[in-house]
């Protein structure tokens, strides 16, 4: 049994590149899964760049966990 798994992450991130972070999210065996790349943020600002979404997603991601 895998858990659920929300990644969200920066689509400019210079640290961690997307295509690392699509594959972590490809290999993720859990059945309830997201990936929310937050457009324009870098690695230290993805949750300031991407407020409104980061949060909403972050909601959405439990609503659906919870039923």
């Amino acid at each position: 049994m895998f858990l659920p798994t929300l990644v969200i992450h920066a689509e400019k991130d210079r640290l961690i590149p997307a295509s690392e972070v699509r594959e972590l999210y490809d290999l993720s065996g859990s059945t309830r899964k997201r990936l929310v790349i937050i457009p324009g943020a870098g690695h230290n600002d993805v949750m300031v760049a991407g407020r409104k979404l980061y949060f909403r997603e972050i909601e959405s991601f439990i609503r659906m966990v919870s039923g």
